[in-house]
């Protein structure tokens, strides 16, 4: 099957996240445990329930669900944490700009999968080159809520002994709670002015709340981690949809900014 290679890897960085997490920090590894399981009720919840989207066929699967994706979702969210918490921003900040930084890959992934087939959005409305912008919105929420959860919690209480375990797993039902909140506000306002439109303003909020600055360094080379998201668009990119939706060069340019961001420092209040 040609997306076997896909599949590999994905599941080898998710390998990689697991291996450097648990060898540096628990709470990394359980962390990237926490986001693939959730990653993996959600995609079953929305396939069984919802049924916005269907998936194709691939090597791995549960009940329609590639286990890949669930495997994306550990690591994306844990590295964007790590990623997030190495920039030189507050640290309220970090759950806004790991939200931004996930959802930077969201916006570049989707569309390529959408047009390769890996997976098909069922609504009428087309979106971002096929995908909901419905789907980014909710990423933004699901990921700071996640994300938020554990800044809360370890800035409060610390990772020693259990926490280090339990406190990843607590940001599940605080992603649940801050998507179910949100989402009522977020349909109301796409009554008014559409999807698009929210979408790119709740981007922007986003940004501009999380990116305060202070003077901290970056720790290598862990800052090295998120540029991990990019290397898969590099063979996917040039065989698909780059070629036509030139567009999305500049959400993967944006996106790849985030990356290198983490050896950039910068100066101001703390």
């Amino acid at each position: 099957m040609d997306t076997i290679w896909v599949e590999g890897f994905v599941f080898g960085l998710f390998g990689l996240a697991l291996v450097t997490g648990f060898r540096g920090d628990v709470h990394r590894g359980a962390t990237v445990l926490a986001a693939s399981s959730f990653g993996l009720l959600v995609e079953l919840y929305f396939l069984t329930f919802a049924q916005g989207y269907a998936y194709g066929e691939f090597t791995l699967m549960l009940h329609g669900a590639p286990l890949w994706v669930a495997a994306g979702w550990g690591f994306i969210l844990a590295w964007s944490l790590e990623a997030a918490e190495r920039l030189p921003i507050r640290r309220w900040g970090v759950p806004f700009v790991a939200a931004c930084m996930a959802t930077g890959l969201d916006l570049m992934l989707d569309p390529i999968a959408e047009a390769r087939g890996w997976w098909h959005w069922k609504r009428p409305d087309p979106g971002f080159f096929g995908v909901s912008y419905d789907n980014f919105s909710g990423w933004l929420v699901l990921v700071a809520s996640f994300v938020g959860a554990q800044v809360a919690l370890t800035a409060r209480f610390g990772t020693a002994g259990w926490r280090a375990v339990v406190f990843p797993f607590l940001g599940i039902p605080a992603a649940i709670v801050g998507v179910v909140g949100v989402q009522p506000l977020l349909e109301a306002a796409y009554r008014r002015v559409g999807e698009g439109p929210v979408f790119l303003a709740l981007w922007t909020l986003f940004l501009a709340v999380g990116l305060g600055a202070h003077g901290r360094w970056p720790v290598l080379p862990g800052a090295l981690l998120p540029l991990a998201f990019f290397v898969l668009l590099v063979p996917v990119g040039a065989m698909g949809p780059f070629q036509v939706h030139t567009e999305l060069y500049g959400v993967f340019a944006a996106s790849l900014a985030f990356g290198f961001a983490t050896w950039l420092p910068r100066t101001g209040p703390s």
